[in-house]
């Protein structure tokens, strides 16, 4: 066996949808689970799909399935991971009673009061691709905000601000709406690092109402309900793989281009409070 090609005996098993990851692991610790004839004796346990001959109570594991990536609307108030130690709801709770859960993995996170365009795929590589920061996938977000952007901060903002672990790279922001108490805006970023479109807005001294992310390249979230998945057809993953190969480069240095000239500047929306009927003089 060789490293490139071994995985953990209950990740295995998982992905062929004979049991969820959690149900694996107990599986195995029961005693009902063999590699070559050898009863496993830990679900760690590193196997070569192609080579060992893994079987669940007498029977050999289904053929392996072909590469699966799902778009899930992901709510508010669940984390991205199947256990969370706070109990909390995770996404993998929204695929129980599918043959989804345990063969599939999130591509990327996105964070407990984030909601939003949630990939999740079996194949390894184009979740590698699409999460790795050599390959400057964007993302746009729609944020609400408090306050109003003056624009020395929207400035900052694009150009990119100093965070703890780093400075960011050059995003494009955009106002939809402004509003005295709170505004909307659209963020694209490029980077994945943790709680990156938080950090930044408050950064330049705003708090994140609500954050959701509404697409990943050119595939958008849409009309997908909250808390539901769909399918990815073959055109919107190879969509995605376009992405890993530089497709989105060009129309990103296009975008930016165009926010530091100025043009294409949607226009500001501002919301004007009613005035007050004023009493009766007597």
């Amino acid at each position: 066996m060789t490293a490139e090609v071994t995985m953990r005996l209950s990740k295995l098993i998982a992905a062929r949808g004979v049991a969820s990851r959690r149900e694996a692991e107990t599986l195995v610790r029961e005693g009902v689970v063999t590699v070559n004839g050898t009863v496993a004796d830990h679900p760690g346990q590193e196997v070569d799909p192609e080579q060992d001959h893994v079987k669940v109570r007498g029977k050999r594991l289904p053929p392996a399935r072909p590469p699966v990536t799902l778009a899930l609307h992901k709510p508010a108030g669940c984390v991205t991971t199947r256990e969370d130690p706070q109990d909390r709801p995770t996404v993998f709770d929204l695929l129980d009673g599918t043959r989804y859960h345990g063969s599939v993995e999130p591509v990327g996170r996105l964070d407990f009061g984030t909601e939003g365009l949630l990939l999740l795929s079996s194949d390894g590589e184009l979740a590698h691709r699409l999460t790795h920061p050599r390959y400057h996938v964007a993302k746009l977000y729609r944020v609400k905000i408090t306050g109003t952007l003056n624009d020395r901060k929207l400035a900052l903002l694009r150009k990119g601000v100093p965070l703890s672990d780093g400075r960011t790279a050059p995003a494009i922001v955009r106002v939809t709406e402004a509003r005295e108490r709170n505004s909307w805006l659209d963020v694209t970023v490029r980077e994945g690092r943790n709680r990156l479109v938080r950090r930044m807005v408050e950064h330049v001294g705003h708090k994140v109402l609500r954050l959701k992310r509404t697409a990943v390249g050119r595939l958008r979230l849409a009309d997908l309900p909250r808390g539901e998945f769909r399918t990815l057809a073959g055109d919107e993953v190879k969509l995605l793989w376009e992405l890993t190969r530089g497709q989105g480069e060009e129309e990103f240095a296009r975008a930016l281009a165009r926010q530091r000239s100025g043009r294409n500047e949607p226009p500001t929306r501002r919301s004007r409070r009613k005035p007050r009927p004023r009493g009766r003089r007597r």
